[in-house]
């Protein structure tokens, strides 16, 4: 099975439509509602979260970058900055469970 996964932007809007090959309907089910509890998820943190976490890991138009980049723009170390992922992380975690469960 084969997924390319979809890309979408900070606010949740999708900027590249999934396309799944030789995956399975219940799968295809299952992977549109993971995407879909992250774009909520990712709406709910603070914007100061999900610009950290989007710039970090790629997410939407952004390449990834490196927390020590990061730490430069910020004027802060690269441990304070992966405090702050970490924090921004875990807030997204709470988001995906409640948005996981339709709390």
């Amino acid at each position: 099975m084969r997924r390319e996964q979809s890309l979408f932007d900070c606010e949740g809007h999708c900027v590249v439509e999934p396309s799944y090959v030789d995956i399975k309907p219940l799968d295809k089910l299952i992977c549109d509602d993971d995407i879909n509890n992250l774009k909520r998820a990712i709406q709910k943190i603070k914007p100061r979260d999900r610009e950290l976490i989007c710039r970090n890991f790629g997410i939407g138009a952004n390449e990834p970058t490196t927390q020590v980049a990061l730490s430069r723009e910020h004027n802060c170390s690269p441990q304070a900055i992966s405090k702050r992922l970490k924090r921004a992380v875990e807030r997204l975690g709470v988001q995906w469970r409640i948005s996981s469960n339709g709390i």
